[in-house]
């Protein structure tokens, strides 16, 4: 990453125990002023019995063109 580089990266999948897992980690000159470190990493897991119930409000948060959605939104759904 060159200086005053900012970037996230998000990463999803499920894991060995059926947990769907989303995990990002933003770097960058932002990060460092807000948070004292050139990184933060945060993450949600989802239990495999309330993905189902997750998945449309998933689809619609993707597809929503008013707003981005972020792991942050991903909470709220």
């Amino acid at each position: 990453m060159g200086t005053g580089t900012e970037q996230t990266v998000i990463w999803a999948g499920l894991s060995d125990d059926g947990h769907l897992t989303v995990t990002g980690q933003d770097m960058g000159p932002s990060v460092e002023r807000m948070w004292g470190d050139s990184d933060y990493e945060y993450g949600i897991r989802i239990k495999p019995e309330d993905i189902p119930t997750l998945w449309p409000h998933l689809m619609r948060a993707l597809f929503d063109r008013e707003q981005v959605l972020t792991v942050g939104r991903l909470n709220t759904i």
